[in-house]
């Protein structure tokens, strides 16, 4: 049962690895990959290198949100040990669609808490989620048609209706929680999931929303310092539809959103003077500086980081 479980998780991966190839040759060859190659061969370096050097703050970012949501159950959780699973988490939200690989990060933790920390961590994601839905109202608040203001209202109470429930609706279920958490077998796996997003302080939940922002706002514009290594004359206001291009990538589609968050960002950002290439090159650099070189050192702490200790 368990060789069939890795079989089909082996299935996916090679499925998914297959979608992405043939999405990425697809957007390559719609773009002409003797303009990518210009585009590549015009880049400014410098700037590059000035929007590499944000990627450490993106991740200590990242980091400390993860290390306090591990504090509020192991006080004592050390910041070694939430990089090494923080960057171990990273390559395998890297590689499975939805980044659901992430929520596997507990799994590199010694602990016997391990249940609680998944739920961290599904709310730390969900935070991330409400957050880009919150900037990227704000964008199309800001710059969009009529339609798309309509839609960044919608995505703006989005953010509002995620903050109610969690600091105000889902506290109010503690009490089913614990008791689904007392019941046994693979409910009580799931009661302690849920405990460890409905048992987390406001205080812990404000701090992780701020951090979000802050952390996003570092994102944004690193992914900026990136197009316009590619295309100086790129505005800054081009920032307004980066939250939008990062929110593509939950289509379910390949891994890591990689063709589809490129793709978006060839769409999106032509009226702003980037060509197809310049915006196909710059959002697939960032994404290799932020997440890729990054993940691939978690590859390495995979088979380093300790996994005795049963959920």
């Amino acid at each position: 049962m368990v060789n069939s479980g890795l079989g089909r998780r082996r299935r996916r991966t090679v499925i998914g690895a297959a979608t992405t190839l043939l999405l990425l040759a697809l957007l390559v060859w719609w773009v002409n990959p003797r303009q990518i190659i210009a585009a590549l061969q015009a880049c400014n370096l410098r700037m590059l290198a000035y929007a590499a050097a944000l990627t450490p703050i993106v991740i200590g970012i990242k980091v400390a949100r993860w290390t306090l949501l591990a504090r509020s159950l192991e006080p004592n959780f050390p910041v070694a040990t939430a990089i090494r699973s923080y960057l171990a988490g990273l390559f395998l939200a890297t590689v499975t669609p939805l980044a659901a690989g992430e929520a596997a990060r507990s799994l590199f933790v010694t602990s016997d808490k391990r249940a609680q920390l998944t739920g961290k961590t599904i709310l730390e994601k969900l935070v991330d989620l409400a957050s880009l839905s919150l900037f990227g109202g704000i964008g199309l608040f800001v710059v969009g048609t009529s339609l798309q203001l309509a839609a960044g209202i919608v995505a703006c109470l989005g953010f509002v209706a995620f903050c109610a429930i969690v600091f105000f609706i889902a506290p109010r279920f503690s009490g089913q929680v614990e008791a689904l958490a007392a019941a046994g077998g693979i409910k009580s796996k799931i009661g302690r999931v849920l405990d460890g997003i409905v048992h987390t302080g406001h205080g812990q939940l404000t701090a992780n929303i701020l951090l979000a922002c802050c952390g996003f706002i570092v994102y944004f514009t690193q992914g900026l310092l990136v197009l316009q290594a590619f295309a100086p004359d790129c505005p800054a206001r081009v920032m307004v539809f980066l939250p939008i291009i990062t929110l593509s990538t939950i289509l379910p589609i390949g891994i890591g959103g990689i063709g589809v968050r490129e793709g978006t960002a060839v769409l999106l950002l032509a009226q702003f003077g980037l060509t197809q290439a310049e915006a196909f090159n710059g959002t697939l650099a960032h994404f290799t500086i932020v997440q890729i070189i990054p993940a691939t050192i978690g590859a390495f702490f995979i088979s380093r980081s300790p996994r005795e200790v049963a959920p």
